[in-house]
């Protein structure tokens, strides 16, 4: 699950997402390997 959180800066504009709370599928935070995965991943993916 991913969940978008309203920009904590205004400088970003009104339809930037400056952090996502990812989480497994019952909602707890993910383990450390797998949270660090899916963010190397998310990163990979915001680059093209």
């Amino acid at each position: 699950m991913c969940r978008s959180v309203a920009p904590t800066s205004p400088t970003l504009g009104a339809n930037a997402v400056d952090a996502f709370y990812v989480t497994g599928p019952e909602g707890a935070p993910l383990p450390g390997e797998e949270a660090a995965a899916v963010a190397g991943k998310l990163e990979e993916m915001l680059r093209v």
